[in-house]
């Protein structure tokens, strides 16, 4: 059996018998311990390790294997690095490249997602360009809204294709940190403010002129599968009667760029739940109105309206097959929208 196999078996079996307290200890405690973690501000770094891309791995000194995971349970407070003491079997094609001094590595099998690459990831990557760090993945890039939020930020990446000796690895543990008040992880503050500085400066840039203000986003996912507002046209018709300047934003539809220029002044987005709401982390005031069914509340844009410092409502929605659930299309009742909307505006 091909050692790398061998290895990734002996990782998958091994993590799982840590619990998010014991990485914590391990990271924090183990590797300071020994002089090799330090850390500098939002930032842990280790010294003198080999990144393996085949396997998505960090070892140190032929000992540690790190890997970068999020929690599917966002009430794991810590579980975004993992750490395990394992013997590192080296063959041939662990040989390492050239060495490099220092850069910053990123890059997890949740980042091919809208929601955690915009929440978690480009956060990440911003600070570290901020910090004026080498940024390397072994994350392949393939989506178009990926290529184009990187050049978006000028942010230039190096794709890691063999085993990379390191002298000063970054990386960033604290992806999301626990929230006490409502017992669930939110993106990082710290994080998510490094973004807004990134985004204001990509604002003032030529590209982005005579942005639109003071609008309601209307998220429609009225062009993909599932999840669909069917009386869409009619909430739309009474915010507009009342007075609201309602925009409809198809996110499929347009660049992320005009996604960006359409949101950055809003006052509110509304849409029912579906990646489109991750377009809150581009906004620098609006509110967020979710649709979806009653008692299928996801974290997932609590979190980042708290790490924002948004108002955030759930709005109840009845689905049209009650045995689709959450997949289902939903009806809303407009008047409860116009409701909600006079609250957060």
């Amino acid at each position: 059996m091909h050692w790398g196999h061998t290895i990734q078996r002996l990782f998958a079996k091994y993590k799982r018998t840590l619990n998010s307290k014991l990485v914590k200890s391990f990271i924090a405690g183990k590797l300071a311990s020994e002089g090799i973690l330090k850390e500098e501000g939002l930032f842990r770094i280790v010294e003198d390790c080999i990144i393996h891309p085949q396997f998505g791995v960090v070892t140190i000194h032929d000992r540690f294997l790190l890997t970068h995971l999020l929690p599917q349970n966002y009430k794991n407070r810590y579980g975004h690095l993992n750490a395990v003491e394992l013997p590192v079997i080296r063959s041939k094609k662990h040989q390492a490249e050239k060495e490099k001094q220092q850069c910053f590595i990123w890059g997890n099998k949740w980042s091919q997602g809208y929601y955690h690459f915009v929440a978690e990831d480009l956060p990440k990557l911003v600070c570290a360009k901020q910090q004026g760090f080498e940024i390397y993945t072994w994350q392949g890039l393939s989506s178009k809204w990926q290529q184009e939020l990187l050049q978006l930020f000028n942010i230039e990446q190096t794709y890691i294709v063999q085993p990379t000796a390191v002298r000063q690895l970054y990386f960033i543990t604290t992806n999301r940190v626990f929230e006490s008040a409502n017992r669930f992880s939110i993106p990082n503050p710290a994080l998510m403010q490094g973004l807004q500085i990134g985004l204001q400066e990509l604002v003032s840039s030529n590209r982005f002129k005579d942005l639109p203000t003071d609008q309601c986003i209307w998220i429609s996912r009225k062009h993909t599968r599932n999840r669909h507002i069917e009386n869409e046209a009619e909430c739309i018709q009474l915010l507009t009667k009342e007075g609201y300047k309602v925009q409809v934003m198809y996110p499929e539809k347009i660049s992320v760029a005009e996604q960006i220029k359409l949101v950055y002044h809003s006052r509110c987005l509304i849409g029912p739940h579906g990646a489109g709401l991750t377009n809150l982390a581009f906004s620098q005031q609006a509110s967020l109105i979710e649709i979806g069914p009653a008692g299928k509340v996801n974290n997932s844009y609590i979190s980042l309206a708290i790490s924002l410092k948004r108002s955030y409502c759930h709005l109840d929605a009845a689905p049209v097959n009650k045995w689709l659930g959450s997949r289902s299309n939903f009806r809303l009742d407009p008047v409860k929208l116009l409701q909600q909307l006079a609250r957060v505006f």
